[in-house]
């Protein structure tokens, strides 16, 4: 991995190889604070009804290594805010209130905050396993009384989704799944095809660039094509098949001696209708990923 601190492409040896991996070192941490925020606009008899969702979570990364090379993430939140607004109006919840709030929601998202979960990410920004995760699932659902196996199953699905794939997962991708894998020029291009699980399954397939290196951080610029995936979205728990495409377009600035994340922010904007109790519903979605971060000292 170079470690070159050259400005444009122009200044820069235009043969020279470069790679982008993940490479923190043993014993550092870092300080992330991400923020997710997507607007549902759904068109149903001549009324637009929006569906407002923010998160942000605040999230420190401490580093290790196996004897395979790869790395060992440990993770713990700082902070976890759910923002929602919709046509019942709005309402914000804080895992720092989980201790002594009667929303079930926000006991959970409080229990999450004390989780410490350990990620093994490939230098290639591959997650290969989550340590701690379906241990601490089962130390949440232990918290409510769930009288038979199909209550735990809806209620294991329900926080897999909102937690699991929503928070955890989503936000380690955000942050570690952009390397390309091999060793790039500058102006280089690769794909990665990225899920993203939810209420509206999204599959994004995305081209990745490396636009330009300034003081040792990489610059790396995406744009991306969006379709939908109608095989186990929902809407307020009903099944719906769904035809949607759009874009993606962003950009993200890595540290390139480390792989890690400084800054980044990416858009879409995904059109087209959804099926729902045999009536086809108009539907817009916008949504924003911001993130920033820092190795603490």
């Amino acid at each position: 991995m170079s470690t070159n601190a050259d400005k444009q492409f122009g200044n820069t040896n235009p043969g020279r190889t470069y790679w982008l991996r993940l490479n923190p070192a043993a014993g550092s941490s870092y300080e992330y604070e991400t923020k997710n925020e997507s607007d549902i606009v759904m068109k149903v008899n001549g009324e637009e009804t929006h569906v407002i969702n923010r998160v942000t979570v605040g999230t420190e990364y401490t580093i290790d290594k196996d004897s395979t090379g790869n790395f060992l993430i440990g993770i713990s939140y700082k902070k976890i805010l759910l923002y929602t607004r919709n046509a019942d109006g709005e309402g914000e919840l804080n895992a720092a209130n989980g201790s002594f709030s009667a929303n079930p929601v926000e006991k959970m998202l409080g229990i999450l905050k004390n989780a410490h979960i350990i990620a093994t990410v490939s230098p290639v920004g591959e997650v290969k396993q989550m340590n701690g995760y379906q241990e601490f699932t089962d130390t949440v659902l232990s918290k409510f009384a769930l009288t038979n196996a199909a209550d735990r199953r809806v209620a294991e699905k329900q926080w897999n989704q909102m937690v699991g794939d929503g928070i955890i997962r989503k936000n380690i991708g955000q942050l570690f799944q952009l390397f390309p894998d091999s060793a790039i020029h500058a102006g280089d291009k690769w794909k990665i095809n990225l899920s993203q699980n939810g209420d509206i399954k999204l599959i994004t397939k995305a081209i990745y660039s490396l636009s330009d290196i300034n003081n040792g951080n990489a610059i790396i610029r995406i744009v991306g094509k969006i379709s939908s995936d109608s095989t186990g979205s929902t809407i307020m728990n009903y099944p719906v098949s769904t035809q949607l495409q759009g874009e993606q377009e962003g950009v993200y600035e890595v540290d390139m001696k480390s792989g890690m994340v400084l800054k980044g922010k990416v858009s879409a904007k995904v059109e087209g209708s959804i099926m729902v109790i045999g009536r086809e519903v108009p539907v817009t979605i916008k949504t924003t990923i911001d993130v920033a971060g820092y190795q603490k000292k």
